[in-house]
This record gives structure tokens, C-alpha cells and sequence, in this order.
């Protein structure tokens, strides 16, 4: 999204100082945008998940505010990759969460998986 952006205000016709100016709020649009979800070292970045017994979600961001409680609105399950779209309260879009099967223990990933696919099929 960010290199069409980008390419669009290079090729569209305009103020060469208007266009620059654009460029380099989509620029750094990009760096916040890989800093928290690719690299995951935002302050905003989701570095822990957690389930409770009663299939409630949490997660824990790198700024250390603690635990907090999260919706799932849609989830991707696969033996070797989990997609998860979570509404965190406070935020106007859902984040995106990849968790995959080498990131965690193959015991916690299968339980994980489970309570997804159970999730799933229950609504």
C-alpha cells in the first residue's frame, strides 16, 4: 500500500513541493508501519498472547501497559501459521497478529490452534 502510494504521488502532476511533502508523511507512515508490525519494536507492538480458561484473548504490548483484554474478529488456522485480526480497545483498526509454529512451543501453537478451530466452528 505504501510503495502505490508512493508511486502515485511521484507519477501524478502537481506542486514538486506538495508532492515531496506527501512523500515523506508516506515514508514515515512506512517506517511506523514496519517498526510495529514487521520488526515488532513499537511501542504499539504486540509482543505476547495469552488465552484464558473461558476462551478470552489477551495481549501484552512492548510499552509494558499490562495485559489487556482483546476481541478476535477473524482468525487464519494452519499447521504451520496462525493469522489473528484482534480489536483492541482504544484503537479504530484491528491489529494483525502472525504467530507461527517455530515462534512457539509445539504443545502451546496445537492448543492455540484447537481453541480457534473450536472457536470457529461454535459460532
Amino acid at each position: 500500500m505504501h510503495l502505490g502510494a508512493g508511486l502515485i504521488l511521484i507519477v501524478v502532476p502537481g506542486m514538486v513541493w506538495w508532492r515531496v511533502v506527501l512523500v515523506a508523511i508516506t515514508c514515515a507512515s512506512l517506517y511506523r508501519t514496519v517498526r510495529n508490525h514487521a520488526l515488532r519494536r513499537g511501542p504499539q507492538a504486540i509482543v505476547a498472547l495469552t488465552l484464558s480458561r473461558d476462551g478470552g484473548l489477551a495481549v501484552c504490548r512492548r510499552d509494558g501497559s499490562g495485559w489487556v483484554d482483546v476481541s478476535l474478529v477473524a482468525a487464519f488456522i494452519h499447521p504451520w501459521l496462525v493469522v489473528l485480526r484482534l480489536h483492541l480497545p482504544q484503537q479504530r483498526f484491528p491489529a494483525g497478529l502472525l504467530v507461527a509454529a517455530d515462534a512457539v512451543d509445539s504443545d502451546g501453537f496445537r492448543r492455540l490452534r484447537a481453541r480457534l478451530n473450536l472457536r470457529n466452528r461454535v459460532e
